[in-house]
């Protein structure tokens, strides 16, 4: 009867918020919130924020906006069951839904049209994360400087990307669930300064930013929670008038950074809340801006300065078994430019006695290093994870395991060797693998297998493309793909960012 009451009320309620929000240049709906009374019978007012009164995307409010509202409020808008769910269901190519490009020629600053590679490499979807009754999708490219990045999300009622809030960066690669709310790391920020902490929280639709908290942290390429404390790494520069040049500039210091958030609460951060961790070298040292920086003097006696980093850089944390692990590594410490003593690359442990992250000899990132060598995506990971007694890393080149961090095998399904190994998801004690190959048309036949042991694999569907895959979710029914592509010279494939929806259960 409580609930039954409360249903009531939400219905009366909503018409009037509905009449008062005003329509924006996208025709969606300013932010408004409402007072639903004692929704759930805690005796204690509640509040629901909707951040579009459009909520099944006809671009009008009326009462089937109410009516999906009302089942978001009375916790009625469950996922459909995932029984059956490693049924086989073939070749789905010709029950795809097309739902466009992932922000192509939105009215929220971002134009990722067909005009030029850098704008449809910026389509790729780099991750898809399901969360409250939505699939978010990730976009940009720091490399080609395509930012700030709109995020769009999708649903089983819409037929097209829905806004998702901008942020001050040139590309989202990764997101993550941390407390119940989704994070992102600012890679590249538009203004090139300290990188944000993005998240989402609620039942809010758009993704908030604490701008500028990461100092000097310009490139924030992973993130992680351990122990109860988040850990953020990447990149930082600093310029440094009080070294000469020989061009004539500041000296610019580069350094593999790894913050610490020492506050209580994430989502009301400011740069007080987070500390710089010590990264302590082979040799022992702390590394710092100015370690190893060469010093030399020309024949007219004048003493210039340069440094023999190239790009020093954190690239991944993870966790492995109670432990958590920073990978280190300098793309140009392998080509002979920068003396070999200066080479830091590899796996550093966390110290919680001490608060560092210490070099371990005895691990090797060898065979990660020959993937990146060859890789195009500079954010070299693109997933990571632990399954069973192995840990997983996907780079565009496929998956690679280790079980000790010193031999790692690639990874691929029987089925189909050939195929590129290109995201994973997890539900129900299974992981689900996406695949993708190049078939004799010239086009890529994409998979999906599940798998518990990645020893034996259950197919699940394909399909053709135009391109590969580079990411999936899957939520409420249905699958969502989101077609990648990679920049070879002035060309980029215009498939690039094309999101389908696949709806496993109709």
């Amino acid at each position: 009867m409580k609930r039954f009451i409360s249903i009531v009320l939400i219905l009366m309620l909503l018409p009037f918020c509905s009449i008062v929000s005003c329509a924006s240049e996208d025709q969606q709906y300013s932010p408004m919130s409402c007072t639903m009374g004692d929704v759930n019978g805690d005796a204690k007012n509640s509040y629901i924020y909707c951040e579009y009164a459009d909520l099944n995307g006809d671009y009008s409010c009326n009462m089937r906006d109410v009516l999906s509202l009302r089942k978001i409020i009375a916790d009625l808008n469950v996922e459909i069951a995932d029984y059956s769910f490693v049924r086989n269901v073939g070749d789905v190519t010709n029950e795809l839904e097309d739902l466009g490009k992932n922000n192509y020629k939105t009215s929220n600053n971002v134009n990722w049209d067909d005009s030029n590679a850098e704008k449809i490499v910026a389509r790729n979807p780099n991750d898809m994360i399901a969360y409250k009754s939505k699939v978010y999708v990730a976009g940009g490219n720091y490399d080609t400087n395509q930012g700030p990045v709109t995020v769009s999300y999708y649903s089983r009622e819409y037929n097209e990307g829905k806004y998702g809030g901008v942020i001050d960066s040139e590309q989202i690669n990764r997101f993550y669930i941390y407390d119940d709310i989704v994070f992102t790391t600012s890679i590249d920020e538009k203004a090139w300064g300290s990188a944000s902490v993005c998240f989402l929280k609620d039942y809010r639709f758009s993704f908030q930013s604490k701008s500028g908290v990461l100092s000097k942290n310009i490139h924030c390429f992973d993130m992680a929670k351990y122990n109860n404390t988040f850990f953020f790494a990447g990149s930082a520069v600093h310029y440094d008038s009080r070294y000469p040049v020989y061009y004539g500039d500041s000296l610019e210091l580069s350094k593999g950074i790894i913050h610490m958030f020492i506050g209580d609460d994430i989502t009301k951060c400011t740069a007080a809340d987070f500390v710089d961790v010590p990264i302590i070298n082979k040799n022992g040292e702390v590394i710092s801006f100015d370690i190893d920086m060469n010093k030399y003097t020309t024949s007219s006696g004048k003493t210039y300065y340069s440094t023999a980093y190239g790009v020093p850089r954190v690239y991944d944390l993870f966790e492995w078994g109670d432990d958590l692990y920073a990978l280190y590594y300098d793309q140009y410490m392998y080509n002979g430019y920068y003396p070999q003593e200066n080479n830091y690359n590899g796996l550093y442990k966390f110290d919680s006695k001490t608060n560092e992250f210490v070099y371990q000899a005895h691990l090797k990132i060898d065979a990660l290093r020959e993937k990146f060598e060859e890789s195009q995506d500079k954010n070299k990971i693109l997933h990571d994870f632990q399954w069973g007694n192995k840990y997983y890393f996907i780079t565009d080149y496929g998956l690679l395991s280790t079980s000790n961090f010193i031999n790692y095998k690639d990874e691929c399904i029987s089925d189909v060797p050939n195929a590129i190994v290109r995201d994973a998801i997890f539900r129900d004690n299974s992981v689900y693998v996406l695949c993708s190959e190049i078939n004799s048309k010239g086009s890529y036949t994409n998979y999906v297998y599940q798998t518990t042991d990645f020893i034996n694999f259950n197919k699940m569907l394909q399909f053709d493309a135009l391109s590969y895959v580079r990411s999936f979710e899957y939520y409420n029914g249905a699958f969502y793909f989101g077609l990648g592509a990679t920049k070879e010279g002035s060309y980029c494939n215009p498939e690039c960012g094309r999101i389908y929806r696949y709806k496993y259960y109709k």
